[in-house]
């Protein structure tokens, strides 16, 4: 399943329109909905009721000004701070765009719940930097595209790819030639996170599938 091409890749929004709305918000979703993204990444943890909610810190110290860890409050007490629910979110943009789940940390209980949630919906990929998420993924929703998200070469994983869609990395790691062998194992590579014209030149050169940005064009 081919999402760019080798000419210009696709972009995806990074935690919605962070550039002009607060990250993981409705608002910054829905604005990135109209300006056309071809896929939305947000971030989701569990609530202390066990509800995934979409926030990338564990904490709501630099996105709400209050230092409460995510998993001490409840999703009600957090949807008061405008901190949507992963059902929310799935809602607003199902049938829209592509929705792309990332799971924080290395918590199986949220992979088990979000695959139990999401694994019939077409539009949703899971990414996560842990591989024991998308094994227990692949377990719970296999028909949905899993993504490892890297802080390593890419030569580093080759062993571990069998099961992924794609392999998400920096920018800043990757090499052509390595692009090119994943790719041409069956395999897409995604760049993160280029925001400035040059960041993007340069995941253009190296051939990535798609490449995920504060900045959308």
């Amino acid at each position: 399943m081919v999402v760019g091409t080798s000419n210009k890749p696709i972009e995806f929004a990074h935690r919605g329109s962070p550039s002009s709305h607060p990250e993981n918000s409705v608002e910054g979703f829905v604005a990135a909905m109209e300006k056309g993204a071809a896929g939305i990444e947000l971030d989701v943890r569990l609530a202390a009721d066990g509800v995934p909610v979409v926030i990338h810190d564990d904490n709501l110290l630099r996105t709400h000004g209050t230092p409460e860890l995510v998993s001490e409050l409840d999703s009600g007490s957090l949807g008061k701070l405008n901190v949507p629910t992963l059902t929310e979110i799935v809602d607003l943009l199902e049938g829209k765009t592509r929705i792309l789940v990332e799971l924080k940390g290395e918590d199986m209980s949220l992979a088990n719940t979000v695959g139990a949630m999401c694994g019939g919906c077409e539009d949703v990929w899971f990414l996560s930097f842990c591989l024991e998420q998308l094994q227990a993924l692949q377990e719970c929703a296999p028909a949905r595209p899993r993504v490892l998200n890297l802080a390593k070469p890419l030569n580093t994983v080759a062993k571990e790819k069998y099961f992924l869609t794609a392999l998400s990395s920096d920018w800043r790691l990757l090499q052509k030639e390595e692009v090119q062998k994943v790719q041409a194992g069956g395999h897409e590579v995604w760049a993160f996170t280029c925001n400035t014209p040059d960041e993007k030149e340069i995941a253009s050169k190296l051939g990535v599938d798609a490449y995920f940005t504060d900045c959308l064009q």
